[in-house]
């Protein structure tokens, strides 16, 4: 059986068929990998903005510069030590074990006898920061955490907000440094973030050596060291 050629081509038909199925699989390729590429351009232009809009309403908290103002947000009240008020015009109430305390609510208080510790932040991110304090973390210290209080777990873009921290430390504990975890994130639920604030012992204050920022760890333990049931004391602000 004689096979005719292509009138145009001067070939015979099945190689022209074959011709065609190669072009029409390459054709194919070509059309899945433009569909590829694009679904891939069209992901990364969301998930840009995404982050965009994310960066729109991220929070960030930071430590409270010592002489900085105090705000109106801090809750100060007049000095009641009329003789300070030259120094240190406004102050932050703290009532604990039945003790009126007066403190600068710019800075880290720390009181290792009553076993207390204060440490204020601030939101300078562009939305609201809202504190977990179920899982604030205590390292570095030989204790117990007894309690956690925050004046403000919402704490809005430009304010402060103040974590309290009751610890029963084991006898002889004199640690010069040690590191308070506060997970955070925004109302959303998000962006959720650690900041890991390190505090040192510089003469006879206790100061912010530095903070570190990471994406939460969850599971954090309440108890500082493992093993120890938490128990409760009542909260410090009236």
């Amino acid at each position: 059986m004689m096979i005719e050629a292509h009138p145009w081509l001067g070939i015979e038909w099945p190689a022209v068929e074959a011709i065609a199925s190669v072009l029409l699989v390459a054709g194919v390729g070509v059309t899945l990998w433009g569909v590829w590429e694009t679904r891939r351009a069209a992901t990364a232009d969301l998930e840009l903005a995404r982050r965009q809009l994310q960066a729109s309403y991220r929070p960030l908290l930071i430590e409270v510069l010592r002489n900085g103002l105090i705000t109106p947000d801090m809750e100060a009240i007049d000095n009641p030590h009329t003789a300070q008020r030259r120094v240190l015009p406004l102050v932050l109430p703290l009532h604990l074990h039945g003790a009126d305390l007066f403190v600068d609510p710019r800075i880290v208080y720390v009181n290792p006898e009553k076993g207390y510790v204060g440490i204020p932040l601030r939101n300078v991110g562009a939305g609201l920061a809202v504190v977990d304090d179920e899982r604030i973390e205590v390292r570095g210290l030989d204790g117990q955490l007894e309690d956690v209080t925050v004046d403000r777990p919402r704490v809005p873009p430009g304010e402060t907000t103040r974590v309290n921290i009751a610890l029963l430390l084991a006898e002889g504990e004199e640690a010069k440094v040690f590191s308070v975890t506060v997970p955070y994130g925004d109302l959303a639920s998000e962006q959720n973030t650690d900041v890991t604030v390190h505090l040192r012992r510089s003469e006879n204050r206790w100061e912010i050596d530095h903070l570190e920022h990471s994406p939460t760890r969850w599971g954090h333990a309440r108890i500082v060291p493992e093993g120890h049931p938490a128990r409760l004391w009542r909260r410090f602000r009236s």
